[in-house]
């Protein structure tokens, strides 16, 4: 944040191994790897809640079909021009019901609490991914 403060949240991403690990060397690898390592742009623009955003009916079921998956907010981020991301592209930090994703940062039951913490400092940030 611009104003040098940390904050951090446990997270996992890509197909977990069987102690329910995210798997770093699997980073290049489509819908099973993590999100590559590196700086990443998290802009309030690309933030979506249920509350917010879900309008029509197709919405709402598109939402709850997602919930256990995606949860009920999400935040799509996109790379900085310095970051390879290994061909990989569609991210999002989201929550579930269930640690794990095809790549996406997942926060799990910590996402509505991100979100939240997210809209109220009203400011995009830069997240560095690390394994």
């Amino acid at each position: 944040m611009e104003s040098g403060e940390i904050m951090r949240w446990a997270a996992a991403s890509g197909i977990l191994d069987e102690f329910d690990r995210t798997q770093p060397s699997l980073q290049s690898e489509e819908n099973v790897g993590p999100i590559p390592e590196g700086w990443w742009s998290v802009d309030l623009q690309n933030a979506f809640s249920y509350e917010k955003d879900a309008k029509s009916i197709y919405d709402i079921i598109s939402w709850k079909m997602q919930k256990r998956s995606r949860g009920m907010e999400y935040i799509n981020i996109y790379p900085t021009p310095d970051n390879p991301t290994l061909r990989k592209s569609g991210f999002s930090i989201h929550g579930g019901e269930e640690a794990g994703s095809i790549g996406c940062i997942d926060l799990t039951s910590g996402m509505k609490g991100f979100f939240n913490t997210f809209i109220f400092k009203n400011r995009s940030m830069l997240l560095n991914v690390k394994y």
